[in-house]
């Protein structure tokens, strides 16, 4: 390599360790959720100050306005601790705390889970209780969200001056009780006026107490985003309780601006958000925090409704300097006023000129028409035929050679070799119980909304669902049905899992499904059965009934997917080694046969620990069974209790070592190992 080689290379190197040592990472802390207005106010403000810089922001939603229990605080710390301690790959160089909760939540927790990260907090309501809490710890600033009782007030009384009772409404949040007691050290500088207090109770009852309220009273609006156990936005809750209310309205946050409040001396989420992003920038750029004081005093501003002022009869001139109005009339609305005669006069000679354009173009219209009506019955009929196909599948029409539902008749029948694929619910009846009729309508829509597509992408259709079972058809090889029942189980566990998430909200989560899957090939006559005014498609076979008892053999075996020799041996011809595995569950007589069928387990569905436990006993499994076969029982019986031990659950283990208990002193001479079955 040539000097001017290395020495090309040396310097990109440079500039790709300058370019990685240069990158800053920040995480914001937010004590709310996200969709949240003060939430997303505090993120587009910080996000503004972040927008032309070269750093990568990260957001935590702790989402306490929902949860806000001891556990969950608990649960919080192990979730975090896990991200961010144990896997941590964020070097972070600055934290920004949104609001209490999230503040609080890192004075306990931050040096365990991110060390001594620098935290730039914002949106604090109760600063005189955390500001003791802060003088123990290092490397925190930020600034205060305090609300200004006092010139709120002054401004109710200035702009009204018959003022003689002011409501104050609020909850019982951690923020509404700091907000409810910063209002109350105020009170007593007013003593000509009656304070209300509605911060407890249903929304309704906010509502009808501030209904009641006539001429002389004025409300000052705190957020309200919980009220007996249920949970608002603060939109939600300001809508419900402020409609049809007929006094004034102030508040002192502008997320309630342009919902029917007047105005007041207001707090900005966006201006807490950028005060506290551009904290951030100067600690990124190498100031020590230690040298960056609590910012105490909160960037409000006197902002009002244009269209309140307007209902209330206030003029602009008694507002204070420097006041923000919105939604005041554009220059546009102003023109609009000065010649409105004028701009009628030619909107109506635009009016005409439309009207003779009309009349020209109406007979295209009419031919246009005309076509567009032949287009919409071709569309509605295409939109048929693909809506009978829900209900008929097309794989059904192909194997009776009809394109079109409509070309099916009464008699149509032909016959197949197809495997079959019968799946169930276990104990689904005792699951159902637990349920309303309504959430297990839903239920069984959500579960069988999970299992359909895995069946066609397989290259199966299903023939019906009956209730919470499915009977599905494979044409091409029973290896597609083998591989849909797999990822069907799959799919079961990650639906025990999204369900058990909502336990709170269902009560239907409080078990995991478990379904058993029985598969078979054989002959099958598909057609249609029923009569000239009611017909549908139906599959008769023997075959399609020893699907569904080996389906019903899974509860016997705790199996989660039982399959017959015959559609097993000819899968393996197509289905690479090692792809699947087994096990043999017996030489079996099924209810209402005669002829003995040999069964097999299919476990690669199974969760992954059962997995490995039976892959891990397997040897002992068989060689039980070779015992067994062999009549040698007390041989089988060590077997099987070498497998019970490692693993105490395997069903198939244990009824094998029951029934050698059983035979060992008393087996018939002739007896080969069959077992018969008397259950559906």
């Amino acid at each position: 390599m040539s000097i001017f080689q290395k020495i090309s290379l040396l310097i990109i190197f440079s500039l790709f360790i300058s370019i990685t040592a240069n990158a800053k990472n920040i995480l914001v802390l937010h004590s709310y959720s996200k969709g949240l207005s003060w939430t997303d106010k505090i993120t587009a403000g910080i996000e503004e100050v972040f927008s032309k810089q070269k750093i990568q922001i990260d957001h935590e939603f702790m989402d306490t306005k929902h949860y806000s229990s001891k556990n969950y605080y608990q649960l919080l710390y192990s979730i975090y601790q896990h991200k961010y301690n144990k896997y941590n790959k964020h070097n972070y160089d600055v934290i920004i705390s949104a609001d209490d909760n999230a503040l609080n939540f890192l004075l306990k927790y931050r040096n365990e889970i991110f060390g001594e990260i620098p935290v730039i907090f914002c949106g604090i309501n109760n600063f005189s209780t955390t500001e003791q809490e802060l003088k123990k710890h290092e490397k925190y600033t930020g600034i205060v969200e305090s609300f200004d009782v006092r010139n709120n007030f002054n401004l109710i009384l200035k702009l009204h001056p018959d003022t003689q009772e002011i409501i104050i409404i609020s909850d019982q949040t951690t923020s509404g009780i700091g907000n409810m007691m910063a209002v109350k050290q105020v009170i007593p500088e007013y003593k000509t006026i009656k304070f209300s207090f509605i911060d407890k109770g249903n929304i309704d009852f906010y509502q009808k107490k501030l209904q009641k309220k006539n001429k002389g009273s004025v409300a000052l609006v705190l957020p309200v985003t919980s009220a007996e156990g249920r949970t608002f936005t603060y939109e939600e809750s300001f809508e419900i309780f402020t409609s049809n209310t007929k006094i004034p309205i102030y508040s002192p946050w502008d997320m309630f601006m342009g919902m029917g409040v007047i105005g007041g001396m207001m707090i900005s989420g966006e201006e807490q958000g950028s005060s506290a992003a551009r904290i951030a920038l100067r600690i990124l750029k190498g100031e020590t925090i230690d040298n960056i004081p609590f910012n105490r005093k909160s960037p409000n501003r006197y902002i009002f409704d244009y269209n309140q002022l307007i209902k209330f009869n206030i003029n602009e001139s008694i507002l204070p300097i420097g006041s923000i109005i919105i939604n005041k009339n554009s220059l546009l609305q102003e023109f609009y006023k000065q010649y409105k005669t004028l701009i009628w006069i030619i909107i109506f000679f635009i009016i005409v000129l439309i009207i003779i354009l009309i009349v020209l173009v109406i007979n295209i219209f009419k031919r246009i028409q005309a076509e567009k009506e032949r287009q919409k019955t071709y569309e509605k009929l295409a939109e048929t035929n693909k809506a009978y196909s829900r209900f008929v599948p097309h794989n059904f029409l192909e194997f009776l050679g009809r394109d079109s539902i409509t070309d099916v008749k009464l008699g149509d029948q032909t016959q197949a070799e197809l495997t079959i694929l019968f799946s169930d619910i276990r104990s689904f009846t005792t699951l159902s119980e637990s349920m309303t009729l309504i959430e297990t309508f839903c239920f069984i829509n959500d579960y069988l909304k999970k299992l359909g597509p895995i069946i066609r992408e397989c290259n199966g259709f299903v023939d019906k669902y009956i209730g919470d079972a499915i009977m599905a058809l494979f044409a091409n090889s029973p290896a597609d049905a083998i591989r849909a029942s797999i990822l069907m189980q799959k799919s079961i566990l990650e639906f025990n899992a999204i369900r058990a998430k909502k336990a709170k909200k269902f009560r239907d989560t409080s078990e995991n499904i478990v379904t058993g899957i029985g598969i078979h090939t054989g002959s099958l006559m598909l057609g249609m059965i029923g009569e000239t005014e009611r017909m549908e498609g139906t599959v008769i076979s023997d075959a399609v009934n020893l699907a569904s008892r080996l389906e019903g053999l899974t509860k016997v075996f705790g199996a989660g997917i039982a399959i017959s020799c015959a559609a097993l041996r000819t899968s393996l011809k197509v289905i690479p080694e090692n792809e699947i595995h087994y096990r043999f569950l017996g030489s079996i007589i099924v209810k209402g046969k005669t002829t003995k069928i040999s069964v097999f387990e299919i476990f690669d569905g199974d969760k992954k620990e059962i997995f490995n436990l039976k892959q891990q006993t397997i040897e002992y499994y068989n060689q039980g069974l070779d015992y067994y076969f062999a009549k040698d029982f007390a041989n089988a019986i060590r077997c099987f209790s070498i497998v019970l031990e490692y693993n105490p659950d395997d069903k198939a283990a244990c009824f094998y070592q029951k029934r050698c208990i059983e035979l060992i002193d008393n087996v018939d001479p002739d007896w080969d190992g069959v077992i018969i079955f008397d259950i559906k």
